[in-house]
């Protein structure tokens, strides 16, 4: 549902229903902005683990030497 049709909505509610609406609305925009912001920080931590991994396989080559191709 969008704002428009939320505003729609809560106009033909009454004034305490239409005060309601819009706090439930803005409520779950704020529930959603949350969750995205979790699954960034999500993301972030697991592009720095590959970022790690891939820094470590890099130095072992370094040491140990690529393997050879058959």
């Amino acid at each position: 549902m969008d704002l428009g049709e939320l505003w729609r909505l809560a106009q033909q509610a009454g004034p305490f229903a239409s005060g309601l609406l819009l706090y439930l609305y803005l409520d779950e925009r704020k529930e959603r902005r949350r969750k995205d912001e979790e699954l960034k920080e999500v993301l972030t931590r697991s592009i720095n683990v590959i970022d790690g991994v891939k820094e470590t396989m890099e130095t072992w080559l370094n040491i140990f030497g690529r393997p050879r191709q058959r």
